[in-house]
């Protein structure tokens, strides 16, 4: 039973990935805020040389965006990976909550409607914050489930840093 119940998850999550690809493929029209995440990015790791700053804004997922675009990587392709892969995690921890707290046949039905909400995939490969801080709030709370209360204070705190309403 678990390694049937692990196969629907798995295809859960290969199912949305597929869609999220197709999604980021036809690539959609970003929006401003994407461009200034991308630019916060720059000038954090161009020591103000290029891009521009905002001081409202969360840090860490510029962070990574600046830090893709140090290593010589595109920014915008890197942050549309990433909000994919933050997607699928986030996936992931909505199963393992619903499992924990509602049983198997939950966990599989709140993943399936949770991955496929029609503004959840919208911000798949928009490369905003809300994938991230998603998967960081999403994980906090499984950690206080697991009663992992130091690490999900440190985790539910990167959620904030990386979208404050969160």
């Amino acid at each position: 039973s678990e390694m049937f119940m692990k196969s629907k998850l798995f295809s859960i999550l290969g199912i949305s990935a597929l869609l999220r690809i197709i999604l980021v493929l036809l690539n959609f029209p970003l929006w401003w805020d994407s461009y200034v995440y991308v630019s916060l990015g720059k000038y954090m790791f161009s020591a103000g040389q290029l891009g521009f700053w905002e001081p409202f804004r969360p840090l860490i997922h510029p962070f990574l965006l600046g830090l893709s675009w140090n290593f010589g990587l595109d920014p915008f392709i890197v942050g549309k990976v990433l909000d994919i892969i933050f997607s699928l995690a986030a996936i992931y921890f909505i199963y393992k909550i619903a499992e924990k707290m509602f049983g198997e046949k939950v966990a599989v039905l709140s993943s399936l409607l949770f991955s496929f909400t029609p503004l959840f995939l919208s911000f798949s490969g928009a490369i905003l914050t809300d994938p991230l801080a998603l998967l960081f709030s999403l994980a906090g709370l499984w950690l206080v489930i697991r009663k992992n209360y130091f690490w999900a204070g440190i985790i539910l705190a990167l959620s904030f840093l990386t979208r404050f309403p969160h």
